[in-house]
């Protein structure tokens, strides 16, 4: 008598295609949970910020960059190479804990840009969208207290177009004594670049 193989179960086989090679699913959606800090003075306690939005954009650092505060708290990036303007895919704002769960995100790369609000001060940074990885943790920090304008923080670009002036130097003896240097005007370092080169 000739004897036939039972075939498998659905459910066995199922199993299967789950864990066989090149049949795994890769998730390619990521959540950008931040949270803010504010450190008002130097030295001084991180406390996380208050007021503070955040905005994502589908597009490439190489391509795009925020042109001002102003745009960066309304959601609009500024394009390098060419005359054009577009605005985020997603806004967030802070949630009860004062986090901000950006996503999921899901276009690589992304530019997200964040804004502290009462502070005037924006970051903004290109995110690489890991596979298998649904959720990432970061923390920021914004400084008010800093006096240059533009700054690099971790992966963060930071900007504040109206940093706090610096501290004056106590008066060195021989100073305004008639040497010849008082008065006299001093190169400027520039001030603020209205859109910055950063990528």
């Amino acid at each position: 008598m000739k004897q036939t193989k039972s075939p498998i179960p659905a459910a066995a086989l199922a199993l299967m295609l789950a864990f066989a090679p090149g049949c795994k699913k890769v998730n390619t959606e990521l959540v950008f949970r931040l949270t803010p800090y504010v450190q008002t003075e130097e030295k001084g306690p991180e406390t996380i910020a208050e007021g503070v939005i955040a905005y994502a954009f589908a597009a490439d650092t190489a391509d795009w960059a925020v042109a001002s505060y102003a745009d960066a708290e309304a959601g609009i990036l500024t394009a390098r190479r060419r005359e054009g303007e577009r605005q985020a895919d997603v806004k967030t704002e802070q949630n009860e804990e004062g986090v901000l769960e950006i996503g999921p995100l899901r276009n690589d790369p992304t530019i997200l840009v964040v804004c502290d609000v009462p502070n005037r001060i924006y970051a903004w940074r290109q995110v690489e969208i890991p596979a298998n990885l649904p959720q990432l943790i970061v923390r920021m920090r914004f400084r008010p207290w800093r006096t240059d304008s533009l700054y690099k923080e971790a992966n963060w670009f930071m900007v504040n177009e109206t940093p706090p002036a610096p501290p004056e130097e106590p008066e060195q003896p021989g100073e305004g004594d008639g040497s010849g240097t008082e008065g006299n005007p001093q190169p400027s370092s520039g001030g603020f670049r209205a859109r910055n080169d950063f990528r």
